[in-house]
């Protein structure tokens, strides 16, 4: 849904004045964005084009959609304490199935200290190696690639204790 809707902006901000955007806010506060003004709870955005205010504008760079990546992130890692690597490797290695089948490879240290990112095989189940897997580790969880999220999901509060918005914030990605 999320991407929808950036996707949405995205075109709008491609094509300046093709239509009006609302971001509605429901009672239960979910948040939609929307062609038609709100019935409730919602306001009118201004879209700036990316290439200016002229009806030239151009379409985002791959360069222009990482920027706007980069300004977005809402997990305070200030706050999250310090932990040495091996504390962290501990950590993953107590969510797995199989902990004694673990093999690490491409582990990195990142965060000042405060997380580990890297990637895991460890036997499933089954008994069989499920294949390496990302991960990022930090002292508040264990966040494993293919979570359901995505490069949308980064800056959204919802999204916090997911993978990608976590990799993000680490510098993994």
């Amino acid at each position: 849904m999320r991407s929808i809707a950036i996707a949405a902006l995205l075109l709008i901000a491609v094509h300046p004045g093709a239509w009006a955007v609302y971001k509605c806010t429901s009672p239960d506060g979910r948040v939609a964005f929307q062609e038609t003004p709100c019935a409730q709870g919602g306001e009118k955005l201004k879209i700036q084009p990316l290439g200016g205010t002229d009806n030239k504008s151009k379409l985002p760079t791959l360069e222009d959609l990482k920027k706007v990546l980069e300004q977005k992130t809402t997990i305070p890692t200030s706050a999250i304490p310090q932990r040495s690597e091996e504390e962290l490797r501990q950590q993953v290695i107590a969510s797995l199935k199989d902990p004694q089948s673990a093999q690490f490879r491409a582990v990195r240290h990142v965060g000042e200290g405060k997380a580990i990112c890297g990637e895991v095989n460890a036997r499933n189940s089954y008994g069989g190696f499920a294949g390496f897997r990302a991960f990022v580790a930090d002292a508040q969880g264990v966040y494993w690639h293919q979570d359901g999220s995505g490069p949308s999901s980064i800056g959204f509060d919802g999204a916090r204790n997911m993978y990608y918005p976590r990799a993000h914030a680490w510098g993994c990605l």
